[in-house]
């Protein structure tokens, strides 16, 4: 489990460090502090976002849609990154790395 934490902590850390420098392309120390804290928050709300979403398909999907098991799975799993995509994307652009006014 401390693999998996650390491991993940890193993803994130990058996935921050390219999303500042080539997604949106910012640069300079400005608002660094609260752009740090706000993409870990919503890097955070996103992870339980698709974990949410994976398993409640996961548990309603089979007897809803009468489909396997594996089925389910696979259509939560998708459904989850889907959403949570969604989500940090929108999260990143408007909380993280708004414009200043």
């Amino acid at each position: 489990m401390a693999i998996s934490f650390v491991a993940c902590a890193l993803a994130t850390l990058n996935s921050y460090l390219l999303n500042r420098k080539w997604t949106f392309r910012r640069s300079g120390p400005a608002r660094r502090a609260s752009e740090v804290s706000q993409f870990f928050a919503v890097a955070l709300m996103a992870m339980l976002v698709n974990t949410s979403i994976f398993l409640f398909v996961t548990k309603y999907a089979p007897d809803r849609l009468a489909i396997g098991h594996m089925a389910a799975v696979n259509l939560g799993k998708l459904a989850g990154i889907v959403t949570a995509f969604t989500f940090s994307f929108l999260g990143y652009r408007f909380a993280s790395f708004r414009m200043n006014a």
